[in-house]
Parts: structure tokens; C-alpha cells; sequence
């Protein structure tokens, strides 16, 4: 391997903790600096036998026969050799099992040989458990078996994967988080320590983007009635810390005539550092009619309620009184009692009261995700961008 094949790879290795995708080119570019007919990124769990390939440059067929068969019976992975697979290990065939013994083996006669994966090469990355994960190289008896400058510098990747591999984890985590964000119909609104907007899950954009009594002006959470947007104000400010108070509580009324919004602003306290546009406090906006309307199929399913009990279960959590469902469904008041016998009976409630708190502290905060979405921290604000930049 040439000195630029190893800074190449190096450089891929890092674009690869954060963006993932970088790991194909990486897994090829890593083939073509060991001659191999194959190169592959993969996890395999020990003790069944089983394998997760993401990313490979081997033929499809060869994946597939590993995956259903000879992940289970491959001979680096059993006995003495998983005992040696620890985490920052690198090591050729030859150096495991002797060859003429591998050369025996099914693994070899009925998988290795038809694809030319004569000899391999293996960088452990990380072992947790049962689980390790595996960067393999393979090549035919043509190019040669691995020597010790290969393992060598296949040795000299390992801090670097291990680095990329930290990298990768935190930025996963923060994509987890993120995406568990996205699912909540609870809405969720990062501000700075200049009271401006840094970031918001999908359920507050749809909330801003409404201007329903609340946007986002010149990058700042603006209420519509002026007393309020007062009040608002001052909650952002105790909240981030210029003031002796702590955050607090604001109503905010909807021109829609639906109810209000609750904006609860919490302060974040948790680095030293006093950043300008680091998180300094965290608005959550309560809108119990998105809630309950995003959350209906999920409360159908989560109670085994039928198409009728659902809606009149989402209709109370809506705060609608049992003439007004009469009226919405067109049917009897009867109909209506009887189909909420039926709902105490199956979410274990005795009362009205009781199934509003249940909707609202349950299922109502929980949306299911239908379609892709951006993960990522620190998506475009939302509402009026016209509006960004006057004050």
C-alpha cells in the first residue's frame, strides 16, 4: 500500500463517522489497495452464527450464501480463533488456522474457493459481548497470501477506526434523540442565550408555520396578542438567565378559536461555558388538539378500539362534551354512551375524567413516523423566513 492509498483511506475513514454513506467508497478503495476480490464492512454475532454486511464489494450471491449459511460455519469465527478476536486486532488466514487444515474445511471447498476468497485478511474494530465488527479483505491464490507489511498496515488503520467508530456512536445518539423528538406530538423549541431560535422538532415547525398565535419573528418565538407576547418574553428571559426566575408558564390564545397554547420555557444548565448560540433554554408548546388528532390511529390500535370508539375517545381528549360528538357523528346519545361503556371497559377507566388524563399522558404524546425525515440537529426554521429578519 502506497503512503497516499494510506492517507486516502485515513481521510475516508473520518468522512465515514459522520456520514455513513462514506463507508462504500471506503470498504472499495480499501480492495483495490490490497488486490482483493472482495472487501467488506460487516458485524458478526458469535454465538449464532449470524452477520449484518452493510457495506461490501462482493457479488450479491456470495452475501447472500454467508448470510443464509456459512456466516454459521466459518472457521475464523469458532473455537480458539473467537478467543483471539479482541478489539484493534488484525490478522491473516494463515495466522489463525494453518492453511492446509483451513483448506479442508466446507467453508472453504463450497464457499471460499467458488468466489476466489482463497486468502483473507481481518481487522477486528470493535468486540462487544458476542458481537464483533469486522473489516475483511479477500483476494485469489493469484495475488499471493498477506504478508506482514500488509497486516502492518492494515494495523495502522485501527486507531483511526476506533476514533471514527467514537465519532460515529455520539453522532448516532444525537440522531436517535433527534428522531425521538420527531415522534413526539409534543412540541419542542431550542433557544439560544440571546433568546433566538436554534432548532425545533416536526411537531412545533407545524405549530409555528401555523402562525396561530404564535411564530417565529425576526428568529424569536413573537406571540400574537401583545400582552401575552410580554409575558412570553419574559418567561424566554428567565429562562435562559437573565433574570432571578427559572423559566415559567404562558397562554397563548389562537385566532383560530380553537385552545390556547401552553408554553412552558426551562432553563438548560448544562455546560460552563456561557455561548451566545449555544442551547440556553428549551420552550415546550402544548396544543392538545394536534395531540389527540395525530394520535388517533395510534390510540385504536394501543386499545383495540373500534373506528367509532376511537373517535369518540380522541373527541374527549379534545375537551368535546358527549352532545357535541352526538351532533359530529350523527348518531344517538345512546349510541355515544354505549360505545364509552365499551371504552372504560377496554382501557380500564371508570370515568371521563379518567380517559382525558389517560389520552393525554399516554399515547397522545406519541406520533408514528409515515414517511422518511431529516434526523439531523439544527433543521431550517420554520414559520414566516421572510419574517427572520425583522425584529
Amino acid at each position: 500500500m502506497t503512503q497516499s492509498e494510506m492517507l486516502e483511506l485515513i481521510d475516508l475513514i473520518y468522512r465515514a463517522a459522520e456520514w455513513p454513506e462514506w463507508w462504500h467508497l471506503f470498504v472499495k478503495r480499501l480492495g483495490t489497495a490490497f488486490g482483493s476480490h472482495a472487501a467488506s464492512f460487516y458485524s458478526q454475532r458469535l454465538d449464532l452464527g449470524a452477520a449484518i454486511i452493510p457495506f461490501t464489494t462482493a457479488p450479491a450471491e456470495a452475501n447472500e450464501l454467508y448470510l443464509s449459511y456459512y456466516a454459521k460455519i466459518n472457521p475464523f469465527f469458532r473455537g480458539l480463533c473467537q478467543r483471539r478476536m479482541t478489539a484493534g486486532s488484525v490478522f491473516a488466514d494463515h495466522q489463525m488456522i494453518p492453511t492446509e487444515e483451513y483448506r479442508r474445511t466446507e467453508f472453504y471447498n463450497d464457499f471460499a474457493s467458488k468466489f476466489e476468497f482463497h486468502r483473507g485478511m481481518n481487522l477486528v474494530f470493535s468486540a462487544e459481548g458476542t458481537v464483533v465488527g469486522n473489516i475483511a479483505v479477500s483476494r485469489s491464490d493469484s495475488v499471493g497470501l498477506f504478508t506482514e507489511t500488509e497486516v502492518e498496515a492494515m494495523t495502522a488503520l485501527v486507531p483511526h477506526m476506533r476514533q471514527a467508530l467514537s465519532i460515529s456512536q455520539k453522532m448516532h445518539r444525537i440522531q436517535a434523540l433527534d428522531f425521538v423528538l420527531d415522534n413526539l406530538t409534543s412540541a419542542v423549541v431550542l433557544i439560544s442565550r440571546q433568546g433566538r431560535y436554534l432548532a425545533a422538532n416536526l411537531a412545533a415547525c407545524e405549530i409555528l408555520d401555523s402562525r396561530d398565535g404564535i411564530a417565529l419573528t425576526g428568529g424569536r418565538l413573537k406571540a400574537g396578542d401583545y400582552r401575552q407576547n410580554q409575558l412570553l418574553t419574559a418567561a424566554v428571559d428567565s429562562a435562559i438567565g437573565w433574570s432571578s426566575q427559572t423559566g415559567g408558564r404562558v397562554r397563548i390564545d389562537r385566532p383560530s378559536g380553537k385552545r390556547p397554547f401552553m408554553v412552558l420555557l426551562s432553563p438548560v444548565r448544562y455546560t460552563p461555558l456561557l455561548h451566545a448560540d449555544g442551547v440556553a433554554a428549551v420552550a415546550f408548546l402544548s396544543d392538545l388538539d394536534l395531540q389527540a388528532e395525530r394520535s388517533a390511529a395510534l390510540v385504536g390500535e394501543l386499545y383495540q378500539l373500534t373506528r367509532s370508539e376511537t373517535e369518540i375517545a380522541v373527541g374527549l381528549a379534545q375537551g368535546n362534551h358527549i352532545d357535541d360528538l352526538v351532533a359530529q357523528l350523527g348518531v344517538s346519545p345512546n349510541t355515544v354512551r354505549s360505545h364509552l361503556k365499551n371504552i372504560f371497559k377496554k382501557t380500564g377507566v371508570a370515568s371521563q375524567s379518567d380517559l382525558m388524563r389517560l389520552m393525554v399522558a399516554g399515547p397522545i404524546g406519541i406520533v408514528e413516523s409515515s414517511s422518511p425525515r431529516d434526523s439531523r440537529p439544527g433543521r431550517a426554521p420554520p414559520a414566516s423566513r421572510e419574517d427572520l429578519t425583522r425584529e
